[in-house]
């Protein structure tokens, strides 16, 4: 088999770091693994093997035709026999099944907002669905979206997998070192940063010691503004911005609790690096995150946008050692349910069927 990865771009994202993941994985099981990206590169090109073969296309308005003819190329000269196309990337699937019918094309979704998604968008989606072999879907509500909505028989759920990629340290956390709570997330919506802030200053744990860490692109936007606007009028020094870093396996190690509270989701990989790396979660309940995290068995689970239970969350780590047996617990479920290997195994067995 010879597999492509096709996605915009890989700047960090959700979607990004699964194609890259799956990219790399595959490379171990199929005779190549293919990634090409479509608009322009990002920070996540260092984290692709070299065992991958990458392809990078810098599309704008005036290139789109030549970069139509030398991916059809590309897919016929490496002879690629299936095309794995994360979130927007589905927009491709008329034209190459048009010229290519042979070639499998998988659309794989990301978007853990789907069902409240820009209605006109999900129409397009609709309308190119009768050119997928299929559909993969990150969690059961848009596996069932899918197979309620799309034109093709074959929908197919596969959870999100984490994998260590090689990576240079670079970034060392301010604070204590037993006291650290780490956010992997961009500043945008639907991250809730600023509910996030607030409540940690509202907690007073900073006072005990405990820190902040939030990392991720950062924009200078409206959004960005707020969380710095909060920060600002509590004087706050206990909460620190990095922006987008790429050693995130050697900051997650430099912690002791991951969070993320968004306000929606689909399968966050945030979630799972921290689980591998030993930390204990605290996610809101909202996309898979219930069914990743148990509360108070491997980690702590408020409801969505609700300030007193992530405030009380904060005030319990200071006083008991519970937050080191949830994460010892989500260590072992993540290692156990969700290894790169498993999954690649399941993906495979259902392209063949």
């Amino acid at each position: 088999m010879r597999i492509v990865q096709l996605i915009d771009s890989l700047h960090p994202g959700g979607a990004e770091k699964m194609a890259v993941n799956y990219a790399n994985e595959l490379a171990n099981h199929i005779e190549e693994s293919h990634i090409i990206i479509t608009n322009q590169s990002g920070a996540l090109a260092d984290q692709v093997h070299a065992n991958v073969k990458c392809k990078i296309f810098k599309r704008n308005k005036f290139n789109l035709f030549l970069i139509i003819v030398n991916l059809l190329i590309y897919l016929k000269k490496h002879k690629i026999t299936a095309i794995q196309a994360h979130s927007s990337s589905y927009k491709w699937a008329k034209i190459i099944r048009t010229i290519y019918p042979n070639i499998a094309f998988y659309w794989h979704d990301h978007n853990g907002n789907r069902l409240d998604w820009d209605e006109v968008e999900n129409k397009k989606i609709i309308q190119a669905s009768k050119y997928f072999t299929g559909t993969i879907a990150c969690n059961k509500t848009l596996l069932t979206w899918a197979a309620n909505n799309l034109l093709t028989d074959k929908t197919i759920y596969l959870p999100n997998f984490v994998s260590v990629n090689s990576e240079i340290k670079v970034t060392t956390l301010f604070g204590d070192n037993e006291k650290r709570i780490v956010c992997l997330a961009n500043f945008r919506n639907p991250k809730n940063h600023s509910f996030l802030v607030q409540c940690f200053i509202d907690s007073e744990i900073s006072k005990l010691g405990w820190s902040l860490h939030l990392v991720g692109n950062t924009y200078n936007d409206a959004y960005f503004n707020e969380v710095k606007n909060i920060m600002d009028a509590h004087d706050e020094s206990s909460v620190f911005i990095y922006g987008l870093c790429s050693d995130i396996f050697n900051i997650l190690n430099q912690a002791q609790v991951g969070i993320l509270v968004s306000s929606y989701e689909g399968f966050p990989v945030s979630v799972l690096e921290y689980g591998l790396t030993g930390l204990c979660p605290i996610v809101s309940n909202v996309g898979f995150m219930p069914e990743l995290v148990h509360h108070l068995k491997t980690g702590y689970v408020i409801e969505n946008n609700n300030s007193k239970q992530l405030i009380e969350a904060f005030k319990s780590l200071p006083v008991s050692d519970q937050w080191k047996n949830l994460a010892e617990n989500f260590n072992k479920q993540i290692i156990t349910n969700y290894a790169a290997s498993k999954i690649i195994t399941i993906f495979l067995k259902q392209l063949n069927e």
